[in-house]
């Protein structure tokens, strides 16, 4: 609504359409007749216009349609049952597509996994490799005969599978070479870490047993 003289209009409620009320030109002081047709003109088309896009957007609701096929049993007993089957197809529908969103999400889940696993593979023989020529070179740079002979002996536990009493590999390299050194120091000094993964010590272990067999 418009104080101060200018014109007002409502929606009159219920009928479904929208009526005018809006005042004539002597109720407009200051104003002329011809202003006064051109704001009714004015409001009228916009309520009617707002009125057309409440409307047009209440209705357009996009509605797809498609056709199933039935066995004619099935189609009879949906006959005899007062139920909203487009209702039920919608549900079954939207399950459907859940659960085939569910595999392909498992699908990709196994094939990350099967990435993962063959990158795991490779990191580690990579690793082994890296520590088998540790071992040589240690062997032919560093080692004195005892302590490689000792290393060497270790060569059955890595033979038998990597069964290595506890508390691990590295322990048992690290004893062979210095029985009172730390681990950790021998670790740092092989390897550049405070410990190395038996996957590692087994390969330091190939790596410096192949130079013992040539002695």
């Amino acid at each position: 609504m418009l104080t101060g003289g200018a014109p007002t209009f409502r929606l009159a409620s219920g009928s479904g359409t929208y009526a005018s009320a809006l005042t004539s030109e002597r109720d407009i002081p200051g104003h002329t007749a011809q202003l006064a047709h051109i704001l009714r003109t004015v409001l009228t088309s916009c309520v009617f216009h707002a009125y057309y896009l409440h409307i047009k957007d209440e209705m357009e609701i996009a509605v797809a349609r498609r056709n199933i096929s039935l066995p004619d049993e099935l189609h009879a007993q949906m006959e005899t049952l007062d139920i909203n089957w487009s209702a039920v197809a919608q549900e079954a529908f939207i399950d459907a597509i859940e659960i085939a969103k569910l595999k392909e999400l498992n699908m990709n889940k196994e094939a990350g996994l099967a990435r993962l696993r063959q990158s795991k593979e490779s990191n580690t023989e990579r690793l082994r490799a890296e520590a088998h020529k540790l071992g040589a070179t240690w062997a032919l740079e560093q080692a004195t005969y005892d302590q490689l002979e000792r290393v060497a002996k270790l060569i059955e536990s890595v033979d038998a599978g990597g069964e290595w009493r506890a508390p691990g590999a590295m322990s048992c390299l690290a004893n062979a070479i210095d029985e009172g050194q730390r681990v950790e120091d021998v670790a740092e000094e092989l390897f550049g870490a405070e410990w190395a993964t038996d996957n590692q010590v087994e390969g330091f272990i190939e790596g410096a047993t192949e130079v013992f067999e040539e002695v």
